[in-house]
């Protein structure tokens, strides 16, 4: 079990483009650019939160607050969340999830929701223990992609 002096979880805002950046490239092959990064952040119904161990970088979350058009309230989409190999199982992704819960209730979301493969047990008894459900058995996603898609 970690200390809370220990693991600090935030959300970035603009003025933390370059920690950002630094953090998307520990876990994706093809990271944003700054312009990219800074647009991103720029935007309120942008979430991008930060966990750092000993002030080093082990974690991230990447979500968006999306707007309903019918009377419902917003819904939180949680894009990715990751964490560093060395930095797992020591709740650090739980810490992570209690952090954008915050987010979203304070935005006033009435759901949050994840996509994650069948074939990826981990992530789907990690979602389980923090409290996600999985409505239906049988959903399935299809892409459009419209020329590279990165």
């Amino acid at each position: 079990m970690l200390s809370i002096m220990e693991l600090k979880i935030e959300r970035l805002s603009i003025g933390d483009w370059q920690r950002g950046l630094e953090n998307v490239r520990i876990f994706w092959e093809h990271p944003p650019s700054e312009k990219k990064i800074k647009s991103f952040l720029a935007k309120d119904t942008n979430v991008f939160v930060v966990a750092e161990l000993d002030g080093k970088q082990v974690g991230q979350v990447i979500g968006y607050i999306l707007e309903r058009w019918d009377s419902h309230p917003p819904m939180f989409f949680i894009y990715t969340i990751d964490v560093a190999p060395h930095a797992q199982r020591k709740r650090i992704g739980t810490r992570m999830i209690e952090k954008i819960r915050e987010i979203w209730r304070m935005k006033g979301c009435g759901i949050a929701f994840v996509f994650t493969n069948a074939e990826n047990p981990p992530a789907m008894e990690f979602y389980k223990s923090t409290g996600a459900i999985r409505p239906n058995m049988d959903d399935v996603m299809y892409d459009y992609i419209e020329g590279e898609p990165y």
